[in-house]
């Protein structure tokens, strides 16, 4: 699959916070490594760079929106726990983002319990859990080595061929981000309503990486799904009306339903 980095405009760019001068403490980074090859780049957004579109919107946090932590044990089949992943991953960063740590780890914990089950490393140090526990530690020192954590998981499914995951991993993440920003949207927040209709770049995107692998039995259900809700997207253009906010809402909330 060949791969391209794909931005949208309402994303809050991450040197924002690595430009930001933090009174607390910061992690240390691990040892600088070799660039990466562009074949294994992550294609789309990361969950951090979407949910700091919230909190750049000034829109208070909502933590029953994200999926139980108690839900992991339910989790049977490699579909459910690879979609699930993504979800995890987005909460955590959401958490992150407005330094709700204990959230955010309940949430990590949740995440590697489904890592260590798909036989995937995990790329959680010790030293990035304990600071989630540590107020010293600048949280968007956190938020940015969880960023590149999940880049790293990325990239290394890409590198064992496990494509059908990362990609059920992505849906999840999508899935759950959009859940947030529709649940929390109302007709008088029209920047919300923006960000919502921006998603509708980010779901082709998505969809264009099934292309290739889309028969895969695993892949089938969640492919199906992602294009019934394109099909909400399609009259949508810069912004969204009630009417469009609400069928998106409804379609999304269900689509979630079916992977928590």
């Amino acid at each position: 699959m060949k791969e391209k980095i794909f931005f949208l405009t309402f994303i809050v760019l991450l040197c924002a916070c690595s430009n930001q001068k933090p009174q607390s403490q910061e992690i240390t980074p691990a040892a600088e490594e070799e660039p990466q090859s562009a074949l294994f780049a992550y294609p789309l957004p990361t969950s951090m760079e979407i949910t700091q579109t919230l909190e750049t919107l000034q829109v208070p946090y909502l933590g029953n929106l994200t999926n139980n932590p108690d839900n992991v044990y339910q989790y049977v089949s490699t579909r459910e726990k690879a979609l699930n992943l993504g979800v995890y991953t987005a909460d955590i960063c959401y958490s992150l983002t407005y330094n709700m740590r204990q959230e955010a780890l309940s949430h990590l914990k949740a995440a590697t319990k489904l890592l260590d089950e798909l036989g995937i490393t995990s790329p959680f140090s010790e030293q990035i859990v304990n600071s989630f526990k540590d107020d010293n530690v600048n949280k968007d020192s956190i938020l940015i080595v969880v960023n590149d954590s999940f880049k790293d998981t990325y990239s290394y499914l890409r590198k064992n061929k496990m494509e059908h995951i990362n990609l059920l991993v992505i849906t999840g993440s999508f899935v759950e981000g959009l859940y947030i920003l529709t649940q929390i949207a109302s007709p008088d927040k029209e920047n919300i309503l923006k960000t919502i209709a921006g998603q509708k770049n980010l779901l082709n995107e998505i969809l264009k990486l099934y292309e290739p692998v889309k028969d895969m039995d695993i892949l089938k259900e969640p492919y199906e799904q992602l294009l019934h809700l394109q099909e909400d997207f399609s009259a949508i253009k810069f912004t969204v009306d009630a009417m469009q906010l609400e069928t998106i809402k409804k379609s999304t909330a269900s689509l979630r339903k079916n992977i928590i």
